[in-house]
């Protein structure tokens, strides 16, 4: 029996059997797709994930620097108003 006599046995021609062979082929490749994009995503997402991460770390050490920095000026500021004073109410 040949395929298309299979085909017909069964109620279906045989341009409805490979159409539905196209159709299957068809949806293989957009699952294929799709996953390969969503890895593709998942991918970039833990990437830009790790940068923010980064970036987050190093703003806390800039903060951390800067409020350290600011500290040690004032500290010299009222160090010298004090030495300052010291000498005006010796005077």
């Amino acid at each position: 029996m040949s395929a298309e006599s299979e085909a017909n046995a069964q109620g279906m021609s045989f341009v409805e059997k490979h159409l539905q062979t196209m159709i299957m082929a068809a949806l293989g490749a957009v699952c294929a797709w799709m996953a390969m994009t969503t890895q593709n995503l998942t991918v970039s997402v833990a990437t830009l994930t790790e940068k923010v991460s980064n970036l987050q770390e190093q703003i806390g050490k800039q903060g951390d620097n800067n409020y350290t920095n600011d500290i040690a000026d004032l500290k010299a500021r009222v160090t010298v108003l004090e030495a300052s004073e010291r000498r005006t109410t010796r005077d």
